[in-house]
């Protein structure tokens, strides 16, 4: 329960950031489709620009037409082709100045091409406005000769050639640049989304995967630990002890390296927790193990490989050198007082040690012959260490199960 408790502690932080994510992917959605509705509003009103100056151009040849005809029937398709001219030029004029809902055309333009269409020196709504009041009024006047030289004809085809048609042509071009703009300023919010995204991706990953990945790691680690340790004393459990003493045991043949091994068992330890309670035996191996790890070598090896029953892995270690670290550990708890309830118990160990030898296939064939020894010092009297069976007067059999049937039934650890 603990390890899924500690996992949701970083399902808000790690929620937050998909939601902050998925709000800048939606973000970018909408300007995506900003851009494309900008794209298609600025072709559209450079379109219209364009056929702005084209409709002028054809107004005013359409005019000069009309003034040159005589022919009646045909200056009445002149007029309504110029009509028509006319009525386009004037819904596209109203579309650029003032806007239009149904074509996407926005009612606010940039200030460079207000100034175009309002400010001098271009005037163009007002250009435009006089070019089409002219040629209306050139509309209602009956064919005349002199009707070509008229103030109405000069004023179009000059506009048309002049004035209007350069102002027309620097509408379109502040058209053209202004939507350039305005799509480049959207593409670059897009990149810092883009951006944003991917920093906060890269900051998910590291403020909350790498935490959190760490932390599985940690458990995975503590839960493997655990496996391997024994909860009473801290040191290793029978599993880890022996996972650890096969690992150095192939070390050892691969490097041609000697080893020694420990298997320590408390004397009368049943009397202690018969006349002691439990809880005393518990402080009693708990203070075994506590001097064992203090008093060996970091490389050594510590491990409950039972009850009472203890082992200790020796890398290489000689049997003599074993055996003065196995003397000097009895000696140790021999003397070792432990207080309960204003009592103090006093408690001995027997221990057998075995060396490596070329015959041991593996690190068993070791504590085997190590846990017989322990046996022998037990029959020999305990409070004692052996490191081989003619060590003492009492001769362990050669195996575990030669000892289990011809030990004495009566004999307390």
């Amino acid at each position: 329960m603990r390890k899924i408790y500690e996992l949701r502690d970083y399902l808000p932080i790690y929620a937050g950031a998909l939601a902050f994510v998925g709000l800048l992917v939606v973000a970018a959605h909408f300007t995506i489709d900003r851009i494309a509705g900008e794209q298609k509003t600025a072709a559209r009103m450079v379109e219209m620009a364009g056929t702005q100056r084209m409709l002028s151009q054809r107004a005013a040849s359409l005019t000069l037409e009309y003034v040159n005809t005589r022919d009646q029937s045909q200056r009445g398709t002149i007029r309504e082709m110029i009509n028509g001219a006319q009525l386009e030029m004037r819904a596209t004029h109203m579309a650029l100045t003032r806007g239009d809902v149904a074509q996407g055309i926005p009612a606010a333009a940039s200030e460079a091409i207000d100034e175009i269409y309002f400010g001098d020196p271009n005037l163009l709504d007002q250009r435009v406005r006089l070019f089409m009041y002219d040629i209306r009024e050139i509309l209602t006047k009956q064919w005349d000769p002199e009707l070509e030289n008229s103030v109405y004809v000069k004023s179009v085809v000059l506009a048309s050639r002049q004035a209007l048609l350069a102002s027309l042509d620097d509408a379109t071009d502040e058209f053209m640049t202004d939507s350039l703009v305005r799509v480049e300023e959207l593409r670059t919010t897009l990149r810092v989304m883009h951006g944003a995204v991917i920093l906060a991706i890269v900051g998910i990953g590291f403020f909350v995967f790498t935490p959190l990945f760490r932390r599985v790691v940690r458990q995975n680690e503590s839960l493997a630990d655990a496996a391997q340790t024994d909860s009473l004393t801290g040191g290793l459990n029978r599993r880890g002890f022996m996972a650890t003493g096969a690992a150095e045991f192939s070390r050892a043949i691969r490097y041609r390296t000697t080893m020694s091994v420990m298997v320590l068992d408390i004397d009368h330890f049943k009397n202690i927790n018969d006349s002691l309670g439990h809880a005393a035996g518990d402080q009693v191996i708990r203070a075994l193990a506590e001097t064992c790890m203090q008093t060996l070598r970091k490389s050594d090896a510590f491990g409950r490989l039972g009850g009472e029953e203890f082992g200790i892995l020796l890398p290489e270690t000689h049997i003599e050198e074993a055996m003065r670290v196995a003397e000097k550990l009895r000696e140790l708890l021999a003397n070792l007082p432990i207080q309960r309830d204003k009592t103090e118990i006093s408690f001995t160990v027997s221990i057998g040690v075995a060396e490596r030898v070329d015959s041991d296939s593996s690190l068993e064939d070791m504590l085997n012959r190590a846990d017989i020894r322990m046996f022998s010092a037990k029959n020999a009297g305990r409070n004692r260490v052996v490191s081989c069976e003619n060590d003492v007067a009492v001769h362990a059999p050669k195996t575990m199960t030669d000892y289990a049937q011809n030990a004495d039934p009566t004999l307390n650890h």
